[in-house]
């Protein structure tokens, strides 16, 4: 990732409560702390908002909300700087204070203005295919999808391919999220064969993110050595670079190869 160039990537997922959002702002959190990027997090999940609520916040000044910027598409806005690098760009929590003349189709004009001063834009958008979501989708460079092992979370996704056959966009692949490993679960390969997208990560049920979301905290903060920080840690290396993730990975089979001759 170049200094002279943003990224802008939409965070999708089929439906709720797959942990979109979580995975949102751990990442930005991630990129910013990790690999000193200059990151905003738009919550463009105008209609049923979380991102603040997960960060302990519940509510800002309408100054600061994205419907607000939605309704005038000019500067000057303000936003919410969680933590060094990180900022916010919220939607209000409560759907009442959601100006009517917000209108989330024009989240495509705002991103050219906004990409100046960040490296990395992450766009926490709705769930489904509805019209919030897609005008996340349409204002991101290229998306990333979040699912769980179930068959219903899995097509759902399958039906993102539908949109992306005709509009395509580069896709960074799936996160599969809360793995227990468990018989019924959908394993990675039977995943990839429904989607015909690649699994980069296989974040794990962990008790800590439920710790960390009753506190208002990102994961990786309050508990980095847990086993879901690991795996989110590494979707921001796999983002941040492709060609190092997989060399790296490469690496080490070869180095476990060339052991395994040795006793051999």
């Amino acid at each position: 990732m170049t200094e002279d160039y943003s990224r802008v990537i939409s965070i999708q997922s089929g439906k709720g409560g797959v942990g979109k959002t979580t995975l949102s702002i751990n990442l930005a959190v991630a990129f910013s702390k990790i690999y000193e990027k200059r990151v905003l997090l738009i919550d463009a999940n105008i209609t049923t908002s979380h991102v603040g609520l997960f960060l302990g916040r519940y509510d800002f000044p309408q100054t600061t909300t994205l419907d607000n910027l939605l309704k005038k598409t000019t500067y000057p806005y303000s936003l919410y700087e969680f933590h060094q690098d990180f900022s916010i760009l919220p939607s209000p929590l409560f759907f009442s204070k959601v100006s009517k003349k917000a209108d989330i189709v024009k989240l495509q004009k705002i991103i050219p203005k906004l990409r100046k001063n960040f490296d990395v834009i992450l766009i926490d958008s709705a769930p489904g295919i509805g019209k919030e979501a897609l005008a996340s989708y349409m204002a991101a460079d290229e998306v990333l999808f979040v699912t769980v092992p179930y068959v219903p979370a899995v097509i759902d996704i399958l039906r993102w391919k539908e949109v992306m056959e005709r509009i395509s966009k580069p896709n960074v692949g799936i996160v599969l999220n809360m793995v227990q490993n468990l018989s019924f679960e959908l394993k990675q390969k039977e995943v990839e064969k429904i989607t015909g997208l690649p699994v980069i990560e296989k974040i794990p049920m962990d008790e800590s993110v439920l710790k960390s979301l009753s506190i208002g905290s990102p994961v990786i903060l309050e508990y980095p050595k847990s086993k879901a920080s690991k795996a989110i840690k590494n979707v921001a290396r796999y983002i941040v670079d492709k060609e190092f993730f997989w060399e790296e990975k490469s690496f080490w089979k070869r180095l476990f190869s060339r052991i395994v001759d040795t006793i051999i």
